[in-house]
């Protein structure tokens, strides 16, 4: 069994994070200088690093996680922080159709449909699949 493609999604979903973690430093180099009270630069560094954690660090392992492992045979998607894993057969899929709403949909019989959103250019990723299921 040998891998042929791993595919991640697109590096947009940590857009947000990243803006977050530019936020909280930017708030930490302003005030880093600074007599502070202790009780406010406390409650300022806790909040900070809650922030980060929270905001920034969870997110970026969540997308660390993330990925759909193309095999000659399956597809494995691994997803979230936790890695909740579903393998697919290629001789269990009925139809495989990509798009740039929906992404890929890949219509698995006797099971619920396996997602890929978030990925870049779907219909490409719809095509190898389908060359690979036939």
């Amino acid at each position: 069994m040998q891998r042929i493609d791993r595919l991640r999604p697109r590096l947009v979903v940590l857009w947000w994070p990243t803006l977050i973690l530019a936020g909280c430093c930017a708030v930490y180099g302003f005030f880093i200088g600074r007599q502070l009270d202790p009780s406010f630069e406390q409650l300022l560094y806790g909040s900070l690093g809650a922030a980060l954690f929270i905001l920034w660090l969870l997110p970026t392992l969540s997308y660390a996680g993330s990925f759909a492992d193309i095999y000659q045979d399956r597809l494995i998607i691994r997803r979230g922080l936790f890695g909740k894993k579903r393998t697919v057969l290629f001789v269990d899929v009925l139809e495989i159709t990509g798009g740039a709403v929906r992404g890929v949909v890949l219509t698995v019989r006797d099971q619920e449909n396996a997602v890929l959103k978030r990925y870049p250019k779907p219909k490409a990723i719809a095509a190898q699949l389908n060359a690979l299921a036939k």
